[in-house]
């Protein structure tokens, strides 16, 4: 107990000592050359972030093309485009009998590749965004 105490009073002590003393002024080259230096950090930082949202971006480009040839062989394995053109080559039945309808299109929508393609173009965009912001960054803010 008396260690903490003691440790707190130095505490308040170092900080009322340094509360006292004004830090020296710094010149303006060597302020200007400590922005330099993070300002070129930065740009360092934002082509790396540039280089990898790029390959991100052409790997979920790829991913787009495979995982869409995916959805496309499931949406017509499922039996899920018939009932869509039910739905547009006698439009009156389905809305007669819109909740039947409603449930086996449910239920012949293939969940998985609708999922996993939705998740790729977020994925994309998301990507093109950072890709798109690193570039303002690293290149344009200069």
């Amino acid at each position: 107990m008396l260690l903490a105490g003691a440790h707190q009073n130095a505490l308040l002590f170092r900080i009322t000592i340094m509360a006292n003393k004004i830090p020296p002024a710094l010149s303006s080259q060597l302020l200007g050359k400590i922005l330099d230096k993070i300002a070129e950090e930065k740009r360092k930082a934002a082509i790396l972030k540039l280089i990898y949202s790029s390959l991100g971006v052409v790997a979920s480009g790829i991913c787009f093309v495979i995982v869409g040839n995916f959805f496309r062989s499931e949406l017509s394995a499922s039996g899920f485009v018939e009932y869509l053109h039910i739905l547009f080559s006698d439009s009156g039945v389905a809305f007669l009998y819109w909740k039947d309808f409603m449930l086996f299109a449910l239920e012949f929508f293939p969940v998985t590749a609708a999922t996993t393609f939705l998740l790729d173009i977020v994925a994309f965009l998301g990507l093109s965004r950072v890709m798109i912001q690193s570039t303002k960054l690293a290149f344009v803010s200069q």
